[in-house]
């Protein structure tokens, strides 16, 4: 059932994606908003991509699983603290903010209390989506981010990275560097 939904988000999500630039553009010319280190929505988004980033690399098998607790939980807070902080942005930001803070809190529940290598590996890649979503509605300059997606036998996979070419996080033996797909970069 995950893998359903989790190939019906990655369907949206790109359809998402390539009907942006037109939304962004119109939208865009009435909120403008960039966060950097120096505001807490900047260190959240920091802290909630540096999480992301730093769990990533436990992958394919999740070795310090008591690590990778502790980098979810402050994931949690992180988002947690982005939905409160929220409130202060301009109304269609504010609900799409807040939605996706919590969903990638949800998400990070989910895939804390998962036992399944590749239920785990399936909600680390729906919070990634999520962050990925995020990222780009809110605008974030504090570095590019890079979105992979493979498909490595009958499985896919999505992901982010802070560099254009990565190894599949997933695999126990990655088939060598992916290029990623799509950049955020807004500086």
């Amino acid at each position: 059932m995950k893998y359903l939904i989790f190939l019906l988000f990655t369907a949206s999500f790109f359809a998402c994606v390539s009907n942006e630039p037109e939304e962004m553009a119109s939208r865009s010319d009435k909120i403008e908003i960039r966060y950097d280190s120096t505001n807490r929505a900047g260190q959240a988004l920091a802290g909630l991509l540096k999480g992301y980033l730093d769990i990533k690399r436990s992958f394919p098998g999740l070795q310090d699983t008591q690590q990778v607790h502790r980098l979810a939980i402050q994931m949690m807070g992180w988002a947690d603290s982005l939905s409160r902080l929220s409130d202060s942005f301009p109304a269609p930001l504010r609900d799409s903010v807040q939605m996706l803070s919590i969903g990638i809190s949800d998400e990070i529940k989910g895939f804390m209390a998962e036992t399944d290598p590749k239920g785990i590996a399936l909600s680390f890649q729906l919070t990634g989506m999520q962050l990925y979503d995020l990222l780009r509605i809110v605008r974030y300059n504090g570095s590019r981010v890079y979105l992979f997606h493979s498909i490595a036998g009958e499985e896919e996979a999505n992901w982010l990275d802070v560099v254009r070419n990565a190894s599949h996080p997933f695999l126990l033996h990655p088939m060598g560097q992916e290029t990623a797909i799509d950049s955020l970069v807004f500086k």
